[in-house]
């Protein structure tokens, strides 16, 4: 048996470093049977349901290995959230260690770009952690509800707009009775709003306020009323004839001219007749004013004093600007003329050396033969040359010459002014020599903090170059991560490794017990079934051997009572450090943003420096 549980142990062996991880949930046992971790087997099972009510019904296929069920359930909802992952991988059957840590890194960088706030890393997934994979499971089905919320009141406001440009909702006959009602309501209002009918044509203003008033019903054509309350008013209450109020009104009427209503404005009506009168009254007059008008226009503009004015005028305009014409003319036909004669002498110099020079090419070209073509060719290459470097020379000497007279020019005015203070030393200020001994003083002293300086500033230069850079921090941090899942990745398999040997070494320790235990019964028990005091001693052993195992049972479950208690603190420490790494990721991501904004800051204000 012993021998058996070393194999078995050496195939669990084989097969964590071939997969590369161990199942957290199962373990195997010598008996052949499967160990679960409840608290794993319950998160997987949470997941499953998760993924199933989500919309993702490959999870609950039985023959897939919980690799493609979860990572599958992670990449359809990445995707479902419009993410973009390589999913081709989950669905192949035999996907390859690289295959699968490739997808599995994918998933990684992607979830903290969804702003996931659950932090994971790739080897919990490869070695199926349920406990951390459940909250990003748990995170992406919602934001893949919230998705599928969005998408669906998008669709559905796109149907209704669709619809609603094709075909028309029936009204009922509530909504069409209280249309028609407000359509009559709005009539109504409009007919019933009092319209002015006539106006005065004098602009007199009227005697007493009844009069006014008499007028103003009038223009509103409220005849019927105003006869009703002049009779009442002129009987003392009692009704009588309205002729006479009648025959005043119709009179006040003659003297109002009718208005009609258009579009909301009143406009007066006034005969063709009248407006042709006024023509004829007043063109004769405008007749007469426009043809003097124009007259005396014609007369004005087509004086001979003023034709010589304008011409004289515009003259004088001509001469000023042909005389300024001509001055700058002349200023620049003077340079000219002058470089022109000096760029000729030049040219002649230079025409004369180049006969010279093609003369002596002929002679040259004559006396040429094959064997001297390429020493030709040299030559004249080194005859180039020679001319750009003479060129060069004769630049260089001008600018010396300047340079020189500049200098010559600097050291006669010293020359006069230290023979000026030679012969008479009285005349140099004290004033003056106080002043250079100072200006001298603190030139010492300035060249003194100058070397200080550069001496401070070359070891800040060393010590800046001492400091990395950010890339090269990033790449230190990239290996220092690579390098912790390394050795994450390798604890938990020494970790499971070390368990799965504690487990197979307590099994066999118990299962030793057993048998040494069984032997024993099956050696005494022949023994004690031949006499009564045999089989009473038989039972008390049974007893006493019942009780020493009841209490290592006893002692079993309390240790693992304090295990379960110790576990649970880890995972509430486990939990804390998850979230303090978390808040450590987003503050050296904004310390990053920060650095970034810095740079560009100082670069635009070293570029603003140097402008």
């Amino acid at each position: 048996m012993a021998e058996r549980s070393r194999e078995r142990q050496g195939s669990v062996f084989q097969d964590v470093y071939r997969r590369g991880t161990v199942r957290e949930e199962k373990l195997r046992q010598p008996g052949g049977e499967l160990r679960e971790d409840s608290e794993q087997t319950q998160k997987y099972n949470e997941i499953i349901d998760l993924l199933v009510a989500a919309g993702y019904f490959r999870a609950r296929i039985k023959g897939l290995s919980p690799f493609d069920q979860v990572v599958g359930g992670l990449v359809w909802c990445i995707t479902i959230c419009n993410y973009s992952v390589d999913v081709d991988i989950l669905f192949q059957e035999n996907s390859t260690m690289g295959e699968k840590l490739s997808l599995v890194e994918k998933i990684v960088n992607i979830l903290p770009k969804m702003k996931c706030p659950h932090v994971i890393q790739p080897h919990e997934i490869q070695g199926y952690n349920y406990l951390a994979i459940y909250p990003v499971i748990q995170w992406l089905v919602k934001q893949v509800l919230v998705y599928r919320a969005e998408m669906g009141d998008q669709n559905r406001a796109l149907s209704i707009f669709h619809f609603n440009k094709r075909h028309q909702v029936p009204k009922s006959e509530g909504e069409l009775a209280g249309i028609a009602g407000r359509s009559t309501v709005k009539t109504l209002r409009a007919e019933s709003i009092p319209q002015r009918r006539f106006k005065r044509v004098s602009n007199k203003k009227v005697k007493s306020d009844q009069a006014l008033i008499q007028c103003t019903l009038l223009e509103f054509d409220r005849k019927k009323e105003l006869v009703k309350m002049m009779s009442v008013d002129s009987s003392g209450g009692a009704g009588t004839d309205n002729s006479e109020a009648e025959a005043a009104l119709d009179k006040m009427l003659g003297s109002m001219t009718s208005f009609e209503t258009k579009g909301g404005a009143m406009k007066s009506k006034v005969s063709s007749a009248t407006v042709g009168s006024l023509l004829t009254q007043q063109s004769d007059k405008v007749n007469v004013l426009q043809a003097e008008f124009q007259q005396m226009k014609l007369e004005a503009e087509n004086t001979p004093a003023q034709q010589h004015a304008r011409q004289m005028k515009s003259l004088k305009g001509r001469i000023v600007e042909t005389e300024k014409a001509f001055e700058s003319k002349a200023e620049e036909y003077k340079k000219l003329n002058g470089v022109f004669k000096e760029t000729k002498a030049v040219f002649q110099q230079h025409q004369a050396e180049l006969d010279a020079v093609d003369a002596r090419i002929a002679e040259l070209k004559q006396a040429e033969t094959e064997r001297d073509k390429a020493m030709v060719e040299r030559l004249n290459q080194l005859i180039k040359q020679h001319e750009k470097v003479k060129q060069a020379e004769s630049a260089f000497k001008a600018q010396c010459k300047e340079e020189i007279a500049a200098l010559n020019a600097e050291i006669e005015a010293l020359k006069v002014n230290l023979d000026r203070q030679l012969n008479d030393p009285e005349s140099v200020d004290p004033e003056t020599l106080a002043h250079h001994e100072d200006l001298q003083r603190r030139v010492t002293k300035a060249e003194a903090l100058i070397g200080r300086k550069t001496r401070e500033l070359a070891s800040l230069q060393r010590k800046l170059d001492d400091i990395p850079a950010r890339a090269e921090l990033t790449q230190y941090q990239k290996r220092f991560i690579e390098l912790y899942n390394q050795i994450a990745f390798k604890y938990t398999e020494t970790k499971h490794g070390y368990a799965l040997y504690n487990v197979l070494s307590d099994t066999k320790e118990y299962l030793e017990k057993e048998i040494t235990l069984l032997n024993s019964i099956h050696d005494n028990f022949e023994r004690a079934m031949g006499s009564v005091e045999g089989k009473r001693q038989f039972l008390q052993y049974m007893e006493s051997a019942n009780e020493t195992i009841g209490m290592n049972k006893d002692k079993v479950l309390h240790k693992k009572a304090l295990e379960k208690g110790q576990r649970d603190q880890l995972n509430s420490k486990l939990l804390d450090l998850i979230e303090k790494q978390r808040l450590y990721f987003q503050t050296v991501k904004d310390f990053q943003e920060e650095c970034r904004i810095n740079e560009k800051y100082h670069n635009r204000l070293s570029a603003l420096r140097s402008k």
